[in-house]
Order: structure tokens, then C-alpha cells, then sequence
């Protein structure tokens, strides 16, 4: 290992001819920031072990629920999505804070009935507005970590920099433009399909924040806690390996 290394950030890419699942393998799991999900999660998992790194996402939605001051323990949670990213690892995250934890994916049946049953509702599954304000009940509190593009006739058509998406789509700058990407020069490219003329939604519907009792906007939610716990992340690698290497 090059000692000049304190910590890996990797973009899950499929590059030509690499599987990101191959190119993880041949990272150390204590130098990798994003969490190597396939150590990690295994650590998450057990009983008495603790994570390296929690993955980004799930451990800043934690924080904003501690931040927030809502109670998990004892609570039931519901979570929306099954992914390896966000939904397998928010779930454990619950369950190690003593919340109940109810798992919903494409193939659960009755997704509303159990949406309503939720105190603590983290929606993670892709679809714009999915969830609606009937699914929610009085009191809840919603994380929302869907970001979705929509059309919106009031957005003028165009072409963006990587710079005015920052300013203008600060969530989405969040997820998709790390700190290490913002090094690179700033590229212009075509959008075909319009892509200004888009507006970024959540999985949850607006509506159904005016009976939660706290939830994330999108943007500028749950997305600027990712790279705030991706820096966590760096920060804490850093320590650990001066902390083991004292001069």
C-alpha cells in the first residue's frame, strides 16, 4: 500500500470492459470513504461489529434525523427501495438505532397501507412523487432521498455548465459533482432532450409534507449531507491511519 494514500473515494461507473463491482475488489476496505458495500455492510450487519465507513447517504440521513432531534428507538420505520447504496444500509442503520424496520420493494404488496403505519418514512425508490399525501400519516416524519427530473414548461431549454447546475440544482450538484469532480475543467455539453426545461422532485410528493412533522426538501436536502458525510468519511480515514502510524 502507498503510504501517501489516506482514503479512497470511488464513483460506482461501469467503465468499458470494468465492472465497478471488480474495480471495488481491488480496493483496501479501511482506505475506501464511499464504503466498500461488500465489507461493510457486512459489518452493519453483525451484532458487536462496527463499519469502517458507513455509505454516505444512509449515514447522512442519520444524522439528520439526530440533528433534528426525532427519537428512532421504538419507532416504526418504513423504508421505500432495497438498494445496495441506500436501502439495504438505511435499514440497518434503523434497526442498530432499535427502530422496527419494514423494507418495501417493486414486488411488496400494499405499499400505501404500510406507508400509513409509518412514524419515520425514508422513501429511496426511484420514482417521482410516488409516494402520496394519503400514504402518510399524521405526524411523520419523511426523508427523502429521491431526486427525479420532471418536466416544467416554466424552465428555459439550453445549455447548462457543470458550474450553473451547481448554482441552480444544489442537491443534484451534491450527488453527481463530488469535490474531486470540481477539480476537473468545467465541460458544456448539448441537452437534446431539454433538460433545463426540467424541474428535481423527490419520491415524495410536496403534497404529503403538510402533515409530516419534519421532512428533507429536494433539492438541498438529504443531497448536501451525502458529500458532507462523504468529507466525514475522508476526515476520519485520515485519523485512523495517523492515529496507527505516530511518528
Amino acid at each position: 500500500m502507498d503510504i501517501a494514500f489516506r482514503g479512497l473515494f470511488h464513483h460506482l461507473c461501469d467503465y468499458e470492459g470494468t465492472k465497478a463491482s471488480h474495480s471495488r475488489e481491488l480496493t483496501s476496505p479501511p482506505l475506501y470513504c464511499c464504503s466498500r458495500l461488500d465489507v461493510q455492510l457486512g459489518k452493519l450487519a453483525l451484532k458487536g461489529h462496527e463499519p469502517d465507513f458507513v455509505p454516505c447517504t444512509p449515514k447522512g440521513c442519520m444524522e439528520l434525523l439526530k440533528r433534528s432531534g426525532v427519537e428512532v428507538a421504538g419507532k416504526h420505520a418504513v423504508v421505500l427501495g432495497r438498494s445496495n447504496i441506500v436501502g439495504i444500509p438505511i435499514s440497518l442503520l434503523l434497526l442498530k438505532a432499535n427502530a422496527t424496520v419494514t423494507v418495501c420493494h417493486s414486488r411488496t404488496k400494499n405499499v400505501a397501507e404500510l406507508c400509513r403505519e409509518a412514524d419515520i418514512l425514508v422513501a429511496a425508490i426511484g420514482k417521482a412523487e410516488y409516494v402520496q399525501k394519503d400514504w402518510v400519516k399524521e405526524g411523520a416524519v419523511i426523508i427523502d432521498v429521491g431526486i427525479n427530473s420532471v418536466p416544467d414548461s416554466t424552465k428555459k431549454a439550453g445549455y447548462v455548465s457543470q458550474h450553473s447546475m451547481a448554482k441552480s440544482t444544489p442537491a443534484l450538484c451534491s450527488l453527481s459533482l463530488s469535490p474531486f469532480l470540481l477539480l476537473q475543467p468545467l465541460t458544456f455539453f448539448p441537452l437534446q432532450c431539454d433538460i433545463s426545461s426540467y424541474r428535481l422532485v423527490g419520491d415524495v410528493a410536496k403534497e404529503a409534507y403538510e402533515v409530516a412533522s419534519k421532512y428533507t426538501p429536494v433539492p438541498g436536502g438529504v443531497g448536501p449531507m451525502t458529500v458532507a458525510m462523504l468529507m466525514q468519511n475522508t476526515m476520519n480515514s485520515a485519523r485512523k491511519w495517523y492515529a496507527n502510524h505516530p511518528k
